[in-house]
């Protein structure tokens, strides 16, 4: 209704119409070297191509009103066909010196490739189009090494570093090809204790440093700094079966991150800078063989950066589980 308030009537109806089909197939290759005593050395190539076809149109129809309440600016439709390659090559190895120490390592090359073929589009009034986006291709170099010592059975110790190396390029309509990348490092140590056959604990530490960068960071005036990020995670677990038909299962997570920087000046405030508490205790209980419930309670906590972001929250969950073996 133009001339007054609202009137109970439809002015407009907005039908939307999504329609997607895709075509996947794939290769994979694996070949495992043990002639070295104490040491096995492996390597893994697996291939991906697929072929998506996705349909949007969308129209405007005049309502129940007693005007014309369609729009001609509502008019929305594209068809795309996305050609998809991808493709995983690891080459890694596992060694045994001696009994009480494991050591394993490896390299992994990630390619994900995704060309936009539009088929079809339509035009808004500001000449922009519907489908925009003409190609997005990630390539990830990652490598990991972990050294495991067990001096026993009831013990177990380990450190873990992570390196990942994530390249990011994307192309728009008429548009340069825009580079992201980021950096990161994860460095990890826990410890496993087993002091009876029916508690098994876990204690672990993590510390994750990553860096993100955008063409931003030459841009003449901006200069947008890189996205730094500086996370630590404490983990404790524990897992006790007191009888052969129940299980008390108890979590805690811990993370936090302090690297908030203030770059208002030169461009936007950057740096994560947040705090997260996961607490999880749960029982389940087998009534039968074949039949069992359980519970389990979960309180989540998480504090934004106060200096640039709000988002604080509190969340308390319970599950209730019943399982039937048919």
């Amino acid at each position: 209704n133009e001339s007054g308030g609202p009137d109970g009537l439809i002015n407009q109806i907005d039908a939307s119409l999504t329609r997607t089909k895709a075509v996947r197939w794939g290769e994979g290759f694996s070949l495992r070297f043990l002639g070295i005593p104490r040491t096995a050395l492996y390597t893994e190539l697996e291939l991906e191509q697929g072929r998506v076809l996705l349909r949007e149109d969308r129209q405007s129809l005049d309502g129940p009103d007693s005007g014309n309440g369609s729009s001609a600016g509502e008019v929305f439709f594209r068809e795309t066909v996305t050609n998809v390659r991808r493709g995983v090559w690891t080459l890694g190895g596992r060694m045994d010196p001696w009994p009480l120490l494991d050591l394993t390592a490896h390299v992994r090359r990630r390619v994900n490739n995704n060309d936009y073929d539009d088929q079809r589009e339509s035009v808004a009034a500001t000449g922009a189009l519907s489908a925009f986006t003409d190609s997005q291709n990630v390539h990830t170099t990652e490598f990991a090494m972990r050294t495991l010592l067990k001096p026993c059975r009831w013990f177990r110790s380990s450190f873990r570093y992570q390196f990942r190396d994530d390249d990011y390029s994307t192309r728009f309509e008429a548009q340069d090809t825009v580079k992201t990348g980021m950096l990161s490092h994860i460095y990890t140590y826990d410890v496993t204790l087993q002091p009876m056959k029916t508690l098994l604990t876990t204690a672990s530490f993590s510390r994750q440093d990553a860096s993100t960068t955008t063409p931003a960071a030459l841009a003449s005036s901006a200069n947008t700094p890189a996205f730094n990020a500086g996370v630590n995670t404490w983990l404790l677990s524990m897992d006790y079966t007191p009888t052969s038909t129940v299980t008390l299962t108890n979590s805690l997570l811990y993370s936090r991150a302090g690297n908030f920087n203030d770059f208002a000046g030169s461009g936007l405030p950057l740096g994560v800078d947040n705090e997260r508490l996961d607490l999880t205790t749960g029982a389940q209980w087998a009534l039968t063989e074949d039949f069992s419930v359980g519970g389990k309670y979960a309180f989540h906590h998480y504090q934004a950066n106060s200096n640039a972001e709000f988002g604080d929250y509190d969340a308390h969950i319970l599950w209730l589980d019943i399982a039937k073996k048919f």
